[in-house]
């Protein structure tokens, strides 16, 4: 039931416990993943960026295929947020900062995710694996997910920290450093998966340092139909 979390929080962790379809984009964790258009990188003042050097640490335990060494690449994508709330699943509310990966990062994404509380004001902030406490999730937490061939991975982080640097209704931007640990993966024939509050022992892990400027998610409209 925990198949992946390329999210669009809408409805958001809200949904991560119930929400699994397999569809030609990566499926969401909570739920199916939201594509905006439009790309940021650093040098715009107007679009949201994300980029990040990320470390697959090597492990031959299963659940997972054998990663015989160390690998490192680095990331780049869009950086948008937006606020959620479902309190009949446990989210009272949510902020959420959502990166789809872009140019050679196409298929990954990268998230952070604060829930029980709002958008986050200039300050240090602790990353861990999320808490369900009392019938809510709370806490604050990154998410990466890959997407290779047929093979969906995801990642929810151990331990890191955030440093919130500027924090408007029109940007929110900062650093952040996390490790985290493989929850989730499938293929087209087989997988594995266990809830991201749930941490395997063994399982393969990663480390990420990275920076982002986000900006409020912009909506996007399929079509409008105009009067005759």
């Amino acid at each position: 039931m925990w198949e992946n979390p390329a999210i669009s929080w809408r409805g958001g962790f809200s949904r991560l416990s119930l929400e699994s379809a397999r569809v030609p984009k990566p499926i969401g964790l909570l739920c199916i993943v939201a594509l905006h258009a439009g790309c940021g990188d650093p040098t715009s003042t107007t679009a949201g960026w994300l980029t990040a050097r990320i470390e697959q640490q090597a492990v031959s335990a299963e659940p997972s295929i054998t990663y015989s060494e160390d690998t490192v690449e680095y990331y780049e994508g869009t950086a948008e947020f937006w606020f959620d709330r479902n309190p009949g699943y446990g989210v009272d509310i949510a902020f959420v900062v959502h990166s789809r990966g872009t140019g050679p990062s196409l298929g990954e994404w990268l998230l952070l995710a604060r829930e029980g509380a709002g958008r986050p004001g200039r300050d240090w902030y602790r990353l861990g694996p999320l808490e369900l406490k009392n019938g809510r999730l709370q806490g604050f937490t990154a998410f990466y997910v890959r997407e290779t061939g047929v093979r969906l991975e995801s990642y929810t982080a151990l331990s890191g920290e955030v440093v919130i640097t500027e924090s408007s209704s029109d940007r929110v931007a900062g650093v952040f450093q996390f490790t985290g640990v493989m929850y989730c993966w499938r293929s087209d024939v087989d997988g594995w998966c266990t809830s991201p509050i749930t941490i395997t022992p063994g399982a393969p892990g990663i480390k990420v340092t990275g920076r982002f400027s986000a900006v409020p998610e912009k909506p996007v409209v399929d079509s409008v139909m105009l009067p005759r």
